[in-house]
């Protein structure tokens, strides 16, 4: 075989593949073959795929509707994609690689999470009413939801395992920690810690008073919480209790981390960020010069 028609069957290999989700659309109305030849005509002026639709369209066999591309691109680039996962009717949160190899991906406009084969796109298991999803350690899949609930999940069947009930409004996130406990933040305005085998609830946070937009595990195993009250808390992890209320941002804190050093860096939508001491909560800098 010549290289020459190496190179077009390489181009037709990846037309197929890159289009073959499109081509599964096809139905009575509208047929794969016509899709076919409607996106075969639109690859590239230069492009053996076009070049093969307009050679059996000029034989005059088409006997229906197609449109014709103005914009066309003139030359073939190939496409670095390798395969379509189909299936949420939503945009899509967040994706990860689970550890069996599958691709869990999570939507919060379609509220579905997804269990996908990564060698064949095909969906395996779809489940519904979720708002946001990861894997544990152990391989199983924590999700959270706007029903105010937490779930565990078998990530090869999708049976629900373990329903985490306590928080009184939708939750927004959820991780689980060095110690395997789970903490989860909620627009009840409280963090809660569980159990990741019983789904018992171990202690609730409380002392925001608006939604929490984040929180994460400190160094010292400490928590650290942000929220649309405009404060930061450090709260115990063993007991729930306050440590520090970390105040000074006008308006909500839309997020923060811990340095190297120990301090604490955060961004608000004051158009300020702020250097923090952990320990004390005492404002150590403040970084004016945004405009919004």
């Amino acid at each position: 075989m010549n290289q020459d028609l190496q190179n077009q069957l390489a181009v037709w290999e990846e037309f197929a593949r890159t289009k073959r989700h499109i081509l599964d659309r096809g139905d009575e109305e509208w047929s794969a073959n016509k899709i076919l030849l409607q996106l075969a005509c639109e690859h590239a002026d230069e492009s053996p795929v076009t070049e093969g639709a307009e050679a059996w369209l000029q034989q005059d066999q088409c006997d229906w509707l197609w449109l014709w591309q103005m914009r066309r691109p003139e030359k073939y680039i190939s496409d670095p994609c390798e395969l379509v996962f189909e299936g949420h009717a939503g945009g899509i949160s967040g994706a990860q690689q689970l550890k069996n190899g599958r691709i869990l991906s999570w939507s919060g406009s379609d509220r579905t999470l997804r269990l996908w084969d990564a060698d064949t796109g095909e969906c395996l298991v779809t489940i519904e009413g979720i708002w946001g999803a990861k894997e544990l350690e152990d391989g199983r899949i924590l999700s959270w939801s706007r029903d105010g609930t937490l779930r565990l999940w078998d990530a090869v069947t999708g049976e629900c395992l373990t329903t985490l009930e306590g928080h009184t409004k939708g939750i927004d996130g959820a991780k689980e920690l060095e110690d395997g406990r789970i903490l989860s933040w909620s627009r009840d305005g409280t963090l809660r810690l569980w159990d990741a085998v019983t789904g018992e609830c171990l202690a609730t946070l409380e002392g925001h008073t608006h939604v929490i937009w984040g929180a994460k595990e400190l160094e010292d195993g400490r928590i650290l919480s942000w929220s649309s009250d405009g404060t930061l808390r450090v709260w115990d992890a063993k007991t729930g209790e306050c440590l520090v209320t970390i105040e000074g941002h006008t308006r909500g804190v839309g997020g923060a981390q811990q340095l190297k050093d120990g301090r604490i860096l955060s961004w608000a939508y004051d158009g300020t960020l702020r250097f923090w001491d952990a320990d004390t909560g005492k404002c150590l800098a403040t970084l004016e010069a945004h405009s919004s």
